[in-house]
């Protein structure tokens, strides 16, 4: 276990994670141990310090003869593409997600699965399992269970983005959807789909989707890889709580084109 200090190579690590994220080092490298401590006055030992952490983390690495250097770019999105309420014509996951489909049958329903789609216990649902890949590399392991008849919607529908556009290519209504996340350490099998060593911290997201009527017709649980993938969340208006339409939107998060 690393020996406390007062917490300046914590803080430091977060500063130096956010300037990764947002790609302010130019080829995602970093300056190295000397600048960083003229740049924000640190000792040397907690300018080390505060880079091993990103080490442990899988944010950086170090190369002798090249420096530190952000071992990979990490994709912003908005947390309303969790909901699907973002626009699919430009959001940033309707265009890079590839979906690599593991398991696409209808078998009995899990309990758990059961309870939320309102059925019993092993009668017959849907289960869509897959892992998400952007620019070809994996970010996400989703499992669906969809009840029917929705289930027959999207039985013969290409899946090749994202899981909001079967649903939307499928004809199926979106009444709105929620999500419960938290954070564990990945199995075997998660960290292989993942690419990740077993026991990496990842985000684990429950989620329903229900009608306009407010039945839940899919349920879903997902394995989010937080090195690659995180997301941002704005929900300001002039007049304080009540608001619902942002103002601006904040530049962390890319809005990009089809090209």
């Amino acid at each position: 276990m690393r020996a406390r200090d007062d917490g300046g190579s914590r803080r430091l690590r977060d500063v130096l994670r956010c300037n990764v994220v947002d790609g302010r080092y130019p080829d995602g490298v970093l300056p190295g141990e000397g600048e960083l401590m003229l740049i924000y006055g640190a000792r040397r030992a907690t300018v080390r310090d505060a880079l091993a952490m990103l080490r442990e983390e899988g944010v950086v690495e170090r190369v002798q003869g090249v420096g530190t250097y952000a071992v990979r770019e990490r994709y912003v999105a908005p947390i309303s593409e969790l909901h699907g309420t973002d626009g699919a014509d430009d959001g940033l996951l309707a265009l890079r997600i590839r979906p690599i489909v593991l398991d696409r049958r209808v078998v009995p329903a899990p309990d758990a699965a059961a309870e939320r789609l309102g059925v019993a216990s092993g009668d017959p649902v849907l289960c869509l399992d897959y892992v998400a890949t952007i620019a070809g590399e994996p970010f996400a392991v989703a499992t669906n269970y969809m009840a029917f008849p929705e289930a027959d919607a999207v039985t013969d529908v290409p899946f090749d983005s994202d899981f909001y556009s079967l649903l939307d290519d499928s004809g199926l209504e979106l009444g709105g959807s929620d999500w419960v996340l938290s954070a564990v350490n990945a199995d075997a099998q998660i960290a292989a789909l993942l690419e990740v060593a077993p026991g990496t911290a990842v985000m684990l997201g429950e989620e329903d989707i229900w009608d306009a009527s407010g039945r839940i017709y899919d349920f879903a649980v997902c394995y989010f890889r937080t090195d690659r993938f995180v997301f941002s969340s704005t929900d300001w208006a002039i007049g304080g709580r009540g608001g619902t339409r942002p103002l601006a939107r904040s530049p962390r998060v890319p809005r990009l084109d089809a090209s």
